[in-house]
C-alpha cells in the first residue's frame, strides 16, 4: 500500500502529520471494528495503512536460527524430563481450601483473644456496685441505709439470667440482679 492509498483509505491528504493520522484512524476503526458491525478486514486494511503513513516499521518474518533440520534427542532410558514447574507451597496451599480452612482457625483466634483482651463475656465490676434505688426517674446508685434500696447480687453482661429470688433490672446491655434488704 502506497501512502496515497493510505492516506486516501484514511480520508486524509498525502501531508498529514502524526495526531491527524491517529485521529482519522480512531475515528474509523471505531466505525469499522468488529465488535461494532464492521468487518476484521476493513479494520486490518485501516491498521496498514495507519501503520504506512506513520512509518512503522515491518516485523521481518520469523526464520530459524539454524539450517540443519531439528531432530529431537532423547536419552535411551530414564524418566523423561518433565515440563511443569512445581508450584510453590503457597500455592499447593490455596489450591487444595487448606489455606482457607487455616484462614478461619487464625481469624477465629484472633477473635476470642480480643474478646478476652477486652473483658466480654460476665465478670464482676471492678467497682462494685452494692446497693441501688429505682424510682420512676430512674435507677441510682446509693448507701444501703437507704430507704427503698435493693442489694446488687449480681451485674451480668451477655443473656444470663439471676438467681432465684432475686429481681432483674436490665439497663442497656446490663443486668442487675437485686433483692430487697431486709429492715
Amino acid at each position: 500500500m502506497t501512502r496515497e492509498e493510505a492516506a486516501a483509505l484514511l480520508g486524509l491528504g498525502a501531508d498529514a502529520n502524526e495526531n491527524s493520522v491517529r485521529a482519522a484512524f480512531r475515528a474509523r476503526a471505531r466505525a469499522t471494528h468488529p465488535d461494532r458491525g464492521g468487518s476484521a478486514d476493513d479494520l486490518a486494511l485501516l491498521t496498514e495503512a495507519r501503520d504506512v503513513l506513520l512509518d512503522v516499521p515491518v516485523a521481518a518474518p520469523k526464520r530459524p536460527t539454524s539450517t540443519a533440520p531439528a531432530t529431537a534427542t532423547r536419552p535411551a532410558s530414564g524418566p523423561r524430563p518433565s515440563a511443569r514447574r512445581e508450584a510453590p507451597l503457597t500455592t499447593w496451599i490455596w489450591r487444595t481450601g487448606l489455606g482457607f480452612g487455616s484462614l478461619l482457625v487464625v481469624a477465629t483466634i484472633a477473635v476470642v483473644v480480643v474478646a478476652i483482651a477486652t473483658g466480654d463475656g460476665d465478670h464482676e465490676p471492678t467497682t462494685p456496685i452494692e446497693c441501688l434505688v429505682v424510682s420512676p426517674g430512674g435507677v441510682t446508685e446509693t448507701s444501703c441505709d437507704t430507704a427503698g434500696a435493693q442489694r446488687v447480687v449480681a451485674e451480668l453482661t451477655g443473656p444470663r439470667t439471676c438467681p432465684a429470688g432475686s429481681n432483674s433490672l436490665v439497663v442497656g446491655s446490663t443486668t442487675w440482679c437485686l433483692e430487697p434488704i431486709a429492715g
